[in-house]
């Protein structure tokens, strides 16, 4: 068995897909990627990204193009083809560093009450810096995400948990998918060095995903709703209580 899969979805990203793949080559050789052409309308799209992925030839390269269906079913589309005991999700237009698989996979062999593997991150592209994230704890995981897509988690988590939900239709699909490991019982270990790198320009799904926080939220809520009432999250947070009285507290 191929110890990670890189999942990388693709939608009109072809411009940042080779830089993507390049970020994942070091030192550590036992992964495959598999990259999801979700529908991309581009012009010869799928040409292109067919080009992209032969020319990496030491690196196990899969490529899967379907209708457009979004990132959930990209993703769940992906991993069902995947051959890795471990999964690592990849924005085409994100980076990892090289060493990210080889530690995040180190920490998961020797850990199995470990399900989430993440780092410290930083932005590039037209914002630099650091991505300042708490330390992921299922009861502020509860109020908002602390742990971005590009976290390494089991194959077989994955299946227990049934994939990302595609109910999740506004974004936020990772955080969802992080709180159904979660109550699994699973840890999180963050590993204090920056080996993500993610991309900020002016549009962007998550972006998006902002202005539907709100819709977003009572979605997790009702996917989560055991979760949130053992938690007690109304005394927290004045928006997650309106919404947990509309959907949770009634008769």
């Amino acid at each position: 068995m191929t110890k990670v899969s890189v999942i990388i979805p693709c939608y009109n990203q072809e411009k940042f897909l080779s830089e993507a793949i390049s970020s994942t080559i070091g030192n550590f050789s036992d992964f495959e990627i598999i990259v999801v052409n979700d529908g991309s309308t581009n012009e010869k799209a799928e040409e292109k990204i067919n080009k992209i992925c032969d020319n990496f030839k030491n690196i196990n390269i899969k490529v899967i193009h379907q209708e457009n269906q979004g990132v959930c079913h990209a993703r769940n589309n992906a991993i069902l083809h995947a051959c890795g005991e471990y999964i690592l999700p990849l924005d085409a237009d994100d980076l990892i560093e090289n060493e990210y698989l080889q530690q995040a996979s180190k920490i998961l062999d020797k850990s199995p009450d470990i399900g989430v593997v993440y780092c410290n991150a930083e932005y590039f592209g037209e914002k630099n810096g650091v991505w300042n994230l708490a330390k992921a704890t299922k009861f502020n995981m509860l109020i908002q995400n602390r742990i971005f897509n590009s976290s390494m988690f089991r194959k077989s988590d994955w299946e227990k948990v049934g994939g990302y939900n595609p109910n999740m239709v506004e974004g936020c699909e990772d955080w969802d998918f992080w709180l159904s490991l979660m109550e699994c019982g699973f840890k999180t270990f963050k590993i204090e060095k920056v080996l993500f790198r993610y991309r900020k320009y002016k549009l962007s799904r998550n972006q998006n995903a902002l202005k539907n926080y709100y819709n977003i939220r009572k979605q997790i809520i009702k996917n989560h709703k055991s979760l949130y009432l053992k938690y007690n999250i109304l005394v927290l947070l004045p928006m997650t209580a309106r919404i947990i009285k509309e959907f949770l507290c009634q008769r």
